[in-house]
């Protein structure tokens, strides 16, 4: 599938969800019944605490532009990597434009449906990684966990090419999630499942 303008590109969202990512389309499926349970706790708790706060929240689906190096942002072909994860973070509203976000968002989030572990755990993550992706968490609401990734030392220069790699943290139901980007937000992760139904 060939999409020849980028226009076309945003234009085709409004009937299907798909991302690219290295140029490579990838079709999403509609969420199960927990995702949103998950998620939509996820959208109460940090989207409460953001009230009246700079940074802001949103929720797939939303358009995350990641630009490759050289890849200019006007540029008339269809972008290399356009991503729709499940609830982002921005503190830069530089980056906010009216179609989504261009450049890496403090806080990404994604919560893992059966259709998607290696795009999130693998490819998703090695290209918010590579971007300058400040925070990455994954929410397995199957096992319960939450997968956090962060620079130990944030890079505060804006020089993505200085970013050493994420350091990988596991929490559980009873841990407290917390992060540096959002600072006084303390969630406890049993909320988030709080409302889980059985898988079978």
């Amino acid at each position: 599938m060939a999409l020849a303008r980028r226009e076309d590109y945003y234009e085709s969202l409004v009937d299907e969800r798909y991302e690219i990512i290295h140029g490579r389309i990838y079709m999403m499926d509609s969420p199960g019944t927990n995702h949103q349970e998950v998620l939509m706790a996820l959208v109460k708790l940090i989207g409460n605490f953001l009230s009246g706060k700079p940074c802001r929240a949103f929720f797939a689906p939303y358009d995350i532009r990641l630009l490759d190096p050289g890849e200019e942002v006007d540029s008339p072909k269809p972008p290399r990597n356009s991503v729709q994860p499940d609830l982002v973070v921005i503190c830069d509203r530089s980056k906010i434009t009216p179609k989504g976000c261009v450049g890496p968002p403090d806080l990404v989030i994604e919560v893992l449906s059966p259709s998607t572990p290696s795009r999130d755990l693998v490819l998703k993550r090695n290209l918010y990684e590579r971007s300058g992706v400040l925070e990455y968490w994954v929410i397995d609401p199957v096992n319960r966990i939450v997968n956090v990734m962060r620079y130990e030392q944030p890079d505060t220069t804006g020089n993505e090419s200085m970013l050493k790699p994420w350091v990988a943290t596991m929490l559980y139901e009873e841990d407290e999630l917390t992060t540096p980007i959002l600072e006084g937000l303390t969630i406890q992760i049993k909320e988030v499942f709080a409302d889980l139904i059985p898988e079978n």
